[in-house]
């Protein structure tokens, strides 16, 4: 048998009466057979009902509405991860059709014989540096507001990632340059033994230097394909030889991009 509170629940929300009952004379038998103190609670469980099911809405909603921006977010890092691949391809297939690379002006720079320039732009240099942190060990004795520790301590070393100066970069046929009014630096393209490359940046593992060389660039998958080309093999004219056929595409891996070359024979006329 039906409680006259859950009797109220189902009319409202069904909105049909039981048999024999109208809303009117629902409501007014439920207001003469409970006491107020039942009215009371029978109000505050429906209070209590209510604010639990908007809770369970809005906790809802943040989680939807969390999910929805790490999806846009990754849908957004995704279309830049193709994007710089579309470019450093289609980078390659122009140099392919037009049989040379395009060449730029290396300005402040020192310019080695039979050197040419290939990228520039303005770019961050950021190096790894190492620190220490110190840390408390043994008792901890509170003195007013400052800890002490009785026993002595121990300190970790933490390497953390520093910007160091911003400037010019440029990639030439040998090397890889860096200049600015407070830092340069420069790497050889024979001495790089690995280059890491993400949407930002890319990192140069040079077999002269301890730490790595980071720098910011417009499109890493462009600078990266490009200095694994010249790191491979010396590139000694801008112009490509007789028959060679330049073929970049991406890979499976998002911003990666695969390079090919192809010879083809070309058979001249014999001179008359």
């Amino acid at each position: 048998m039906l409680s006259p509170c859950n009797k109220w629940l189902r009319l409202v929300t069904t909105g049909v009466p039981k048999r024999g009952h109208t809303p009117k004379r629902f409501t007014d038998q439920l207001l003469d057979r409970e006491t107020p103190a039942q009215l009371l609670e029978y109000h505050t469980r429906m209070e209590f009902f209510v604010a639990i099911a908007v809770v369970a809405l809005i906790a809802w909603g943040v989680k939807a509405a969390s999910r929805r921006q790490a999806r846009q977010q990754e849908d957004g890092l995704r279309k830049m991860a193709e994007q710089q691949a579309a470019e450093a391809c289609a980078y390659i297939a122009e140099v392919s059709r037009a049989g040379a690379f395009p060449t730029i002006w290396m300005s402040n720079v020192n310019i080695k014989k039979g050197e040419f320039g290939l990228l520039h732009e303005v770019a961050t240099l950021y190096e790894i540096r190492a620190s220490r942190i110190s840390m408390g060990v043994g008792t901890r004795v509170k003195i007013g507001k400052i800890p002490i520790y009785l026993g002595g301590g121990q300190s970790i070393p933490v390497e953390n990632l520093h910007p160091t100066a911003e400037g010019d970069l440029y990639l030439s046929n040998e090397r890889v340059i860096f200049f600015s009014s407070s830092r340069s630096s420069t790497l050889a393209l024979k001495d790089i033994v690995g280059i890491d490359a993400s949407l930002e940046s890319i990192t140069l593992h040079s077999a002269k230097l301890q730490k790595p060389k980071i720098f910011t660039v417009t499109n890493p998958a462009k600078w990266s394909l490009l200095i694994k080309l010249l790191s491979g093999k010396h590139l000694e004219s801008p112009t490509l030889a007789d028959g060679l056929t330049l073929t970049a595409q991406p890979t499976g891996t998002l911003g990666e991009v695969s390079f090919s070359a192809r010879q083809i024979k070309i058979d001249y006329p014999a001179p008359a």
